[in-house]
């Protein structure tokens, strides 16, 4: 199915972005515009019914600890799968904002009114309708010395008032424009992405509970050696040595897992 949507796609974006010219195509110039008009718009129609598609394919391995980016750089340099880091997602929603809304002050309703633009622009470019918001409470009134600062205190905030499964659908759009230029097909029947997460325990708890939502395909590796026992006890599989030949043998025991 994949197939023929990216093949519908293609031939959508080829008329798109067809060149005309009012003088020599005088004759048929509305014409032809209408056409260009009606392609564009169906490639917005053709991508979301490509994301439905591939939203089935999804397979999410979580990694946990200090060697889960090694992790993603193997798969990825081997086209086993695509990154995701999951500190990105936070940190997109406040890169915009001036340093001097929150810079050395206590965190403030207005900041919360501020992230919510954000948060709204996120929902609108991964087609959410419905979402919370985020609501300012006393113990939030945390000084903030840095973006650092800023993302590690929006990560609670963010999980508990609007939900970690936002973040899922941001997987899945992200990985359906992946898709889109890399012309996965679902010859592989399933598309690996890895999501780092590095030593964040409730983030985890927050993904297993809430991911689900996404995907039925969701698995945690412990991977490497200064991994918190808490993580070592929620993970699938547990690795200590990362390297090409132990993450081929973590993906074989995934893939013989997958429902």
């Amino acid at each position: 199915m994949l197939a023929e949507i990216l093949k519908e796609i293609e031939e959508a974006k080829k008329l798109a972005t067809t060149t005309v010219d009012p003088e020599k195509d005088h004759a048929t110039f509305h014409v032809k515009m209408g056409n260009i008009r009606r392609a564009k718009e169906s490639l917005e129609g053709l991508f979301m019914e490509y994301k439905g598609a591939l939203q089935p394919m999804l397979l999410l391995i979580v990694t946990m600890g200090n060697g889960g980016s090694k992790f993603a750089e193997i798969c990825e340099k081997n086209n086993w799968g695509y990154q995701y880091d999951a500190s990105d997602f936070y940190k997109d929603l406040v890169k915009e904002i001036d340093p001097l809304n929150y810079m050395n002050k206590a965190f403030s309703p207005n900041m919360c009114d501020i992230i919510n633009r954000a948060i709204e622009d996120k929902a609108d470019e991964c087609d959410i309708v419905q979402f919370n918001m985020l609501l300012f409470k006393d113990e939030h009134a945390k000084v903030i010395n840095s973006e650092e600062e800023l993302v590690e205190h929006l990560i609670d905030m963010f999980n508990e008032q609007v939900g970690v499964e936002f973040m899922a659908v941001d997987i899945l759009n992200k990985m359906a424009i992946r898709g889109v230029d890399d012309e996965f097909d679902g010859s592989s029947q399933i598309m690996p992405v890895i999501v780092k997460v590095g030593s964040r325990v409730n983030l985890v708890r927050e993904m297993r509970e809430r991911f689900c939502k996404i995907t039925d395909n969701v698995f945690f590796v412990s991977a490497g050696v200064a991994v918190p026992k808490e993580m070592g006890e929620l993970a699938f599989h547990k690795m200590q040595k990362i390297d090409k030949d132990s993450v081929i043998k973590t993906l074989k025991k995934i893939r013989s897992a997958i429902r």
